[in-house]
């Protein structure tokens, strides 16, 4: 095999570009192979659905085991949240309408249910939501399930942009369940405390003044568009605030519960 060219890195893995424009997401060693042939197994459930890169096999190198993708020839949607002045409405806009289009698409059988992969991130916080907890899966349990392909971690940081295309990367976390659930996760990205690494600190106290009203407009934009209404969508914060509570986000516990509390 050709030596490889690391072209990026992430919390899980390294991506080095191979022939074809093909790359190679490889886990890095510490993470068990269950996690890659996770992926996998979720990547050709979709593969063909017109929502992710187009998935290519299973590939090993030096021990370890990694995945062939299509490569996105483009950039990181995170870059643009990172520059001074730029048109911030206009890319939480067009983030919705790809999340709508993608939340659009009837999810394949073989993908996990809502009910079984929230209630089982909400059941690794129990502890912690103490009281909450039964009152937290009562809910999960009275609302809608469907069967809608959710990717389940839709933010900046997994979207790639190829000229005026959005492309949704990174899909381990998908599901089968109700678009809103998908929609109120990536609103409490957006609305959260959190900000990521590598922004500026001028510009990380402008974005924290700005984000609850990006997540308003990225709320607003999303329910225009499925035609839903305010009051469906907030039935799911404390549901996706409770399973969100496992990542362990820095600063963002005690704002998880508080809207764990506040809205059930």
């Amino acid at each position: 095999m050709p030596e490889l060219t690391l072209i990026g890195k992430g919390m899980t893995a390294e991506i080095f570009s191979l022939e074809n424009d093909r790359i190679l997401k490889l886990y890095y060693p510490h993470f068990d192979e269950g996690m890659a042939l996770h992926e996998a197994r979720i990547a050709e459930a979709i593969n063909g659905l017109g929502a992710a890169p187009q998935f290519h096999g299973i590939q090993k190198s030096g021990g370890r085991t990694g995945l062939v993708y299509e490569r996105i020839s483009g950039y990181e949607l995170m870059a643009n949240f990172k520059k001074p002045f730029a048109p911030l409405k206009k890319f939480i806009k067009n983030m919705a309408r790809e999340q709508y289009r993608i939340n659009s698409i009837a999810a394949p059988k073989k993908l996990i249910s809502q009910r079984e992969r929230l209630g089982d991130m909400i059941g690794l916080s129990k502890e912690q939501l103490g009281g909450y907890y039964e009152k937290v899966i009562a809910r999960l349990e009275g609302l809608d399930s469907q069967a809608f392909l959710c990717h389940g971690d839709y933010h900046p940081g997994n979207i790639m942009v190829r000229g005026g295309e959005y492309i949704a990367i990174d899909w381990m976390n998908a599901y089968a369940g109700n678009p809103l659930s998908d929609a109120a996760r990536t609103w409490l990205m957006f609305a959260s405390p959190y900000l990521p690494e590598g922004i500026p600190a001028p510009l990380k106290i402008l974005l924290k003044c700005l984000k609850p009203a990006m997540a308003r407009v990225f709320r607003n934009e999303y329910l225009g568009l499925s035609g839903k209404r305010k009051g469906d969508f907030c039935q799911w914060i404390p549901v996706m605030a409770a399973a969100r509570l496992v990542e362990q986000i820095p600063g963002e516990q005690q704002w998880l519960m508080s809207l764990v509390r506040g809205n059930l």
